[in-house]
């Protein structure tokens, strides 16, 4: 074997990437890949969910491992429709108006919740509560039982009593607890506030 053909060979074998031939005159161009075709201008495309995902549950994130933990962005809820409500509603997603039944049903409620948005306001006022999430914080607890305070919580929303709040502390400082929405605390938690929530 010449010298030659054993550097081409050792070349080849240590994965040097080849040149490509040039395509032959007249030969149809490639197919693009289904990746590119997807990505086109004016397509829409569902989101890509993880194994065993629901399409509801995609955009929440319950990951633990942080030491507040993670907050989930939504939380799953169940509605009965009507046949017709139903075939319309995946009629719009056929002709890609919305990307799926949770999609066209989000936005659907926001743009009501947007055309009432001073009534939420004003019943905000006037319940005194306070909307989107509030947590609840050891040293906050602490600081109101050192003063002797106790405390009032109205939110529309999501409450979160943080993990480290021990269910004594809630008892000595919270007076009461009202959540329209979501509320996140142990079981320890919950049955301190058992009687001062409504």
């Amino acid at each position: 074997m010449s010298i030659a053909g054993t550097k081409a060979g050792a070349a080849s074998s240590t994965g040097t990437p080849r040149p490509k031939k040039p395509a032959a005159p007249g030969a149809a161009p490639a197919k693009p890949s289904r990746a590119s075709r997807n990505s086109g201008p004016g397509r829409r495309t569902a989101p890509v969910l993880a194994a065993g995902a629901s399409e509801e549950g995609a955009g929440a994130d319950s990951a633990p491992g942080s030491a507040r933990g993670r907050v989930p962005e939504s939380e799953k809820l169940t509605i009965n429709l009507g046949a017709v409500d139903l075939g319309s509603i995946d009629l719009l997603v056929a002709e890609g108006f919305f990307s799926n039944r949770s999609d066209l049903i989000r936005t659907a409620v926001r743009n009501l919740l947007a055309a009432h948005r001073d009534i939420v306001n004003g019943a905000l006022v006037r319940q005194e509560r306070t909307l989107g999430l509030r947590r609840v914080t050891r040293a906050e607890l602490e600081a109101l039982r050192q003063a002797g305070e106790r405390i009032r919580i109205g939110v529309v929303g999501l409450v979160v009593i943080e993990p480290d709040v021990p269910a004594d502390l809630i008892a000595r400082t919270v007076a009461h607890l009202s959540v329209l929405g979501t509320l996140q605390a142990s079981a320890e938690v919950r049955a301190a506030l058992a009687g001062r929530m409504g």
